[in-house]
């Protein structure tokens, strides 16, 4: 396991390697073969390793939902893997319930200019519940009506369409 956790690009002595083995003795060797492909395929050979250092447990989604966020993040986003690679815990959020929620809501203030362009999406997702609506919901839901139902409707899974 130790050798499997190595191939995997993780130095011995680095503080994710307990993680790395822990995660590497849940996985049969072909599924960890596979998704490091999957990741290469998406991330390039360098990203995906660093990838797997900063994130072991990422080996452990399945490979089709693995896939589907990576090209999400990539298509619908436009993030490029290096930012993707280093903001790993974009990832491990709901796609549907966390992410695109944010994202619908800051695309909204931003069409409105509300918001800066290249607001970095990774702080967004990371704020806890409490904090994205303070910051981004109650602080414009004056000048955005129906703002929160929107939101909440997006959170539901129903989002809605941008309106200028």
């Amino acid at each position: 396991m130790v050798t499997h956790v190595e191939k995997l690009g993780m130095r011995r002595y680095s503080g994710m390697f307990k993680n790395a083995l822990e995660t590497v003795c849940n996985i049969r060797p072909e599924n960890i073969t596979s998704k490091m492909a999957c990741l290469k395929r998406a991330l390039g050979r360098s990203e995906a390793v660093l990838a797997v250092c900063k994130l072991p447990s990422i080996l452990l989604m399945s490979e089709r939902r693995l896939s589907h966020k990576l090209e999400f993040l990539r298509m619908e986003f436009g993030l490029e893997p290096s930012y993707t690679a280093h903001g790993l815990a974009i990832l491990a959020y709901d796609l549907e319930k966390r992410v695109m929620p944010r994202h619908y809501v800051i695309e909204v203030l931003e069409v409105k200019d509300l918001v800066k362009k290249d607001i970095d999406l990774y702080i967004v997702f990371a704020y806890t519940e409490k904090k994205f609506v303070g910051k981004y919901i109650d602080r414009y839901s004056e000048r955005v009506l129906g703002l929160a139902d929107a939101y909440a409707a997006a959170c539901a899974g129903k989002i809605p369409e941008i309106q200028p």
